[in-house]
Parts: C-alpha cells; sequence; structure tokens
C-alpha cells in the first residue's frame, strides 16, 4: 500500500488468511485500504462487520456508525443483527439502553 499498489496490496491482504491468522486484522487492513481508495460502500459492504468487532454489541455499532457515516443507524443495526443469527435482540437490547434508538 505504500508504494500506492492498493489493488495488489488488497489482493495479498486476502490471500494471507488462513486458520492461523486472526480474521479481523487482515478485515482491518482490507477495509483501510478501501477507505483509502474512496471506495466506501465496498469498505462496508465486505468488511465494516468483522473489522470493526468490539467487547460489546454497543462498541461494535457505535464503531461502524463513526466510520461509516453515511450509513443509516438503523441500516447498520439491520446489518449487524443480520450477521449474528440468534443475537438479534442483543444487538437491539444494546443500542436502545443506550439511548442510540427510540
Amino acid at each position: 500500500m505504500a508504494m500506492e499498489k492498493k489493488a495488489e496490496a488488497l489482493r495479498y491482504a486476502e490471500d494471507s488468511r488462513g486458520p492461523n491468522e486472526p480474521g479481523y486484522s487482515i478485515s482491518e487492513a482490507c477495509e483501510e485500504i478501501l477507505l483509502s481508495s474512496g471506495m466506501v460502500e465496498e469498505a462496508y459492504a465486505r468488511y465494516a462487520i468483522e473489522a470493526n468487532q468490539k467487547s460489546t454489541y454497543l462498541a461494535t455499532f457505535r464503531a461502524i456508525v463513526k466510520k461509516y457515516p453515511n450509513k443509516g443507524p438503523g441500516d447498520i443495526l439491520a446489518d449487524l443483527a443480520a450477521s449474528s443469527p440468534g443475537n438479534e435482540v442483543k444487538w437491539f437490547a444494546a443500542v436502545k439502553s443506550a439511548g442510540c434508538f427510540a
């Protein structure tokens, strides 16, 4: 990426995924490459959820909202809920308890 070869950097990062590599750190790098290239929608669709995983549901939600101000909180919440089947209620409860959603 430092050599301004962002497409190659993205491919290299994706190719380095493996059983002994933490997926979230690779997703963080890939997300950053796409964001720095102005490809916000693709960065969100491909990497936002895994790259911004935090220790709580609410912290994850807030991190994504902060990084993607062009996305509505409702859309982000729906995507987060869809990403973790069986835990949908936990996303809504965390966001509502923080007063982020009526």
